[in-house]
């Protein structure tokens, strides 16, 4: 059975992320990673109100996105912080991501980083 993800809550973890993290982007979300001391993994995700307006869908988003790291937790490299930030569609405006849409960029993004084993 995969392990619970833990979340990232406070700001000054996220700031950190973002000063000295590494990250890449792609046309749907952008990830940013950094090591930490705490002995497991933790995600935090960013969804501007720009992806859409409504809760609902926003947490929609989070909800699979936390399925997928939730899935592949396992595969990950451990001991690292995962901030993940989702980028509103230009072609298609107000359009939310497919699950599959999601897992396909989360896997590009990770393996460009480097964070499977």
């Amino acid at each position: 059975m995969p392990a619970k993800i833990r979340s990232l809550t406070k700001e000054k973890d996220f700031d950190r992320i973002f000063k000295q993290g590494r990250s890449y982007y792609c046309q749907v979300l952008g990830l940013k990673c950094l090591a930490n001391e705490i002995g497991q993994n933790r995600l935090g995700i960013i969804i501007s109100k720009k992806v859409s307006k409504k809760a609902v869908d926003r947490n929609k988003l989070k909800r699979r996105i936390k399925e997928i790291f939730r899935l592949w937790a396992e595969k990950l490299m451990p001991n690292y912080d995962f901030l993940v930030i989702t980028l509103p569609s230009k072609n298609v405006p107000k359009r939310i991501s497919s699950y599959q849409e999601i897992a396909e960029a989360l896997e590009q993004t990770l393996k460009k980083l480097k964070m499977f084993k």
